[in-house]
């Protein structure tokens, strides 16, 4: 997301989308993370993290951009998704198994927080 100099608050949220149902899918072996920039920890401490656990659309990350009059507001905010199978919840019925799905994002301007 990028704020253009002078900008107010946006209120962002990103969401995950998931279409297929297999055991897989619905079991929470799926995990993700939502880092704001890279990812800088192998724990993954203090950022969101979460599990697929049903065909659905889920907000997996909300953050207020904060609206400024400095031309440093021009920066870009980049988010980075990372997915993977948890090793320890594999089981037989999870082989041959595959994953559908999307990521989406919406922002609207927040104009009660002037940053």
């Amino acid at each position: 997301a990028q704020r253009p100099q002078g900008s107010i608050a946006d209120n962002i949220t990103l969401y995950l989308t998931t279409t297929s149902t297999g055991t897989l899918t619905t079991s929470g072996a799926i995990k993700y993370v939502v880092c704001e920039g890279n990812c800088t920890s192998t724990t993954f401490s203090g950022y969101t993290i979460g599990s697929v656990t049903a065909a659905s659309t889920v907000s997996i990350y909300t953050d207020t951009l904060p609206g400024t009059t400095t031309s440093a507001s021009n920066a870009t905010v980049t988010y980075n998704i990372y997915f993977w199978i948890d090793a320890a919840t594999i089981v037989n019925d999870h082989l041959g198994q595959s994953y559908a799905g999307y990521i989406h994002a919406d922002s609207t301007q927040n104009t009660t927080n002037y940053g």
